[in-house]
């Protein structure tokens, strides 16, 4: 079978919501970052700021339907492979259970702010005083962005209580 007839129309191509994991090496192999996006350019772009980047001399790619999944491989493969420059994740020992998905009004796609909240829920970490730079890293979006969801999604009601 011909490769084009694998492939799958364009606009097909743009109502699949993919994540992946991706994982960045210099020239000798040395495994640099592990990190997971469901928008791959805008992540990459944020990464060719840092100044571990202009190391990368390679990337490889693992795709996957489901987010939770995603962020579960990235975990391990961070706990497990030792990337120079990850810092979250490094002596995780559990995974927290995964948040249950729903259909939305968006054609079945999370909105941002449920992206963020499963995000969150997966690791308790993220729900730390100024994580809101690191839910902006995972989610793809600016760092503004980040810290407003992660202020609305910790925010705490008149009660004491975290809505």
């Amino acid at each position: 079978m011909a490769d084009d007839n694998l492939a799958l129309p364009i606009e097909l191509l743009g109502s699949i919501e993919r994540y992946a994991v991706y994982r960045c090496y210099s020239d000798s192999g040395q495994l640099l970052y592990v990190g997971e996006t469901g928008d791959l350019g805008t992540r990459l772009a944020s990464h060719a700021q840092k100044l571990w980047f202009v190391q990368v001399r390679g990337i490889t790619l693992e795709w996957y339907a489901d987010e939770l999944d995603a962020l579960k491989a990235e975990r391990r493969a961070i706990h497990v492979e030792h990337p120079k420059y990850n810092k979250v994740h490094r002596n995780t020992v559990r995974l927290a259970p995964p948040a249950p998905r729903r259909p939305t009004g968006h054609g079945g796609k999370l909105t941002t702010e449920e992206r963020a909240a499963n995000l969150m829920n997966a690791d308790p970490a993220l729900r730390k005083p100024r994580m809101g730079g690191e839910l902006a890293r995972r989610l793809g979006v600016s760092p503004a962005t980040g810290r407003r969801l992660h202020a609305k999604l910790t925010a705490v009601d008149g009660s004491g209580e975290r809505s």
